[in-house]
């Protein structure tokens, strides 16, 4: 028998089990109010081979962000995920960290829209997006990796 949700859901965002975001070393700095903004440190692993950001790094900074965003709207039994993320990149991210801000645009029963966007160390916006993430209930919730996995 599963824990309730809202308790499953905090803890597994606060405790310190391994996910995708703290294994590329993104920090979340709030998450509230259908919104959440995050930060990443930038690593010599997370530049490409030209020197730049790897754009699927970008991509993964803003698909954790605005998933964030969408988490903070959701009621004890319901859980989200990722349907359409579209991206528009629009320079080359440099420097130490980047830094990504998530909204809820409109949140309905099964469906939510979302905006986000990321900026380096200088301020400058690197890349743009907006996405939809399906919202489904806690006995519809896949439940993670296979055995063994």
């Amino acid at each position: 028998m599963s824990q309730p949700a809202t308790r499953g859901r905090r803890a597994r965002l606060d405790d310190d089990a391994p996910n995708f975001s703290r294994f590329i070393g993104l920090v979340r700095e709030r998450m509230e109010g259908g919104a959440c903004a995050v930060r990443l440190p930038l690593r010599p692993e997370h530049f490409n081979l030209g020197g730049v950001v790897h754009g699927g790094v970008t991509a993964a900074i803003l698909d954790s962000c605005m998933g964030g965003a969408v988490v903070s709207t959701l009621a004890d039994a319901e859980w989200t995920g990722t349907a359409q993320l579209d991206l528009k990149y629009l320079r080359w991210a440099q420097g130490q960290e980047l830094r990504a801000t998530g909204q809820v645009v409109k949140r309905g029963k099964a469906l939510a829209f979302v905006e986000g966007s990321v900026h380096d160390d200088r301020g400058q916006e690197v890349a743009r997006a907006s996405g939809v993430w399906f919202i489904w209930s806690e006995d519809e919730r896949p439940q993670g990796p296979p055995e063994g996995a």
